[in-house]
This record gives C-alpha cells, sequence and structure tokens, in this order.
C-alpha cells in the first residue's frame, strides 16, 4: 500500500439478537462506549470507572485489538471475550496500519 493509503478501523455493535445497531469508523484515544453513545447506539453506563459491568459487551471478532486497561488495571476481570466498554480502547497500533479491520461487539444489556 501507499503511504496515503486509509487506514480504516470499524466498530460494529450488535444487539442480543445479532442485529446490527451500528457502525462506523473508530476513534483513537476513546472508549467503544463513548464513541457507540455519540453515535446513537447507547451502551448503558452506571460507574465508568471499572467495577460495575453495566457496560459489559461481549466482542464476536477481534478480541486482540482491544486494550482494556490503557488507563489503569480494571476492578473486576469480565469473563472470556468480554469487556467493559466505557474502558476499552482500540489498540494505538492499529491505527498506525495501512489496513481495514471492523471489531463487533454485542451488547449484554
Amino acid at each position: 500500500m501507499t503511504e496515503d493509503a486509509k487506514k480504516w478501523v470499524f466498530i460494529k455493535v450488535q444487539d442480543k439478537d445479532w442485529n446490527i445497531l451500528s457502525s462506523f469508523e473508530a476513534e483513537q484515544d476513546v472508549s467503544i462506549l463513548w464513541q457507540s453513545n455519540h453515535r446513537n447506539c447507547e451502551i448503558p453506563l452506571a460507574c465508568g470507572s471499572w467495577a460495575c459491568m453495566v457496560c459489559a459487551c461481549k466482542v464476536i471478532s477481534w478480541n486482540e485489538y482491544i486494550d482494556f486497561e490503557k488507563f489503569g488495571k480494571q476492578l473486576i476481570n469480565p469473563w472470556d471475550n468480554v469487556i467493559l466498554s466505557c474502558v476499552a480502547w482500540i489498540k494505538d497500533e492499529y491505527f498506525e496500519k495501512y489496513w481495514y479491520f471492523e471489531v463487533v461487539i454485542q451488547k449484554i444489556i
């Protein structure tokens, strides 16, 4: 790819019934919850500080691209393939690459 090639990082949000609620280009250094909620795809929030699991989402694809301890250690550890979207970001290194990928998450609540 050329240096001016566009890098595409997308987040797709599904409901519990697998319906696509939103799909949008990800922003760097912004939580998945904030990005989703500012694109009219509400993910519930209670504490905003790693503790309550209200914002928990299941990762359907590309779990390895999500950084969930960017600003500190989580107070609780969700089960496999579940993130706390209030403190989950796309890892910085994937914004530096020149390719397309899509992280798919599913709302639990």
